[in-house]
């Protein structure tokens, strides 16, 4: 059975696009691209990825938590290896943090996914960007985030 999906018109040119470059239907390239998305991102909630987070700061340049406050922002406090306390919301997809209520500072966005470094001039700390960079680079995801904290303040 197949259905219709609401899309905007800029979004069909470029799946339009894409299927004549790549020689596929919509169906066939629509369901890589969900493949290698779920292959990517791992998790399938935010408390997934907080809980991810929550045993694997240390790989991202933090010394500790300092409180963990998921239902409010910031989602967390922190001391990084420097000693500094930051204030990180943790999102899913680093867009997400546009679309909440964000009364108190944030230094750091850490998410799962995002193809920016800013949002709303916040440095974002992406799961995705660190796994390129370490490849890229021949060097650790924890040095490269260390680096970035330091870096981005």
């Amino acid at each position: 059975m197949k259905t219709t999906i609401q899309i905007s018109n800029e979004l069909r040119n470029k799946l339009k696009i894409a299927s004549a470059y790549y020689s596929e239907t919509y169906e066939n390239l629509l369901k890589e691209i969900l493949e290698l998305f779920e292959k990517e991102v791992p998790f399938k909630t935010k408390d997934e990825f907080c809980n991810w987070f929550e045993s694997n700061y240390r790989l991202l340049g933090i010394k500790k938590i300092l409180v963990k406050q998921r239902k409010s922002c910031p989602d967390y406090v922190v001391q990084d290896v420097e000693g500094r306390k930051l204030h990180v919301d943790v999102e899913l997809f680093a867009k997400r943090f546009l679309t909440t209520p964000h009364t108190n500072g944030v230094d750091y966005i850490v998410s799962a996914y995002s193809l920016d470094e800013r949002i709303a001039n916040v440095p974002v700390i992406a799961l995705n960007m660190l796994k390129a960079k370490a490849m890229l680079e021949d060097r650790t995801v924890s040095k490269i985030a260390t680096e970035l904290l330091r870096r981005r303040r």
